[in-house]
């Protein structure tokens, strides 16, 4: 091949991997969101370890009555 022909097709996968990783690829924003989301739930699961017992509890008699 010439060097012409190898530089078109190296352009064309360098291009091809590009619109890839742009359309594949979540934005920044989406990361902030779904770290935002996962530190909540975090938070949400200590405070029920904290409660675990308390909410077993009620939960049993709640299915009693």
């Amino acid at each position: 091949k010439s060097k012409l022909e190898t530089a078109y097709i190296a352009r064309q996968e360098w291009y091809e991997k590009r619109v890839f990783f742009e359309t594949n690829l979540p934005a920044i924003s989406d990361l902030n969101q779904r770290f935002s989301i996962e530190k909540q739930i975090s938070e949400c699961n200590k405070k029920i370890e904290i409660y675990e017992n308390d909410i077993v509890i009620i939960t049993n008699q709640i299915s009693y009555e």
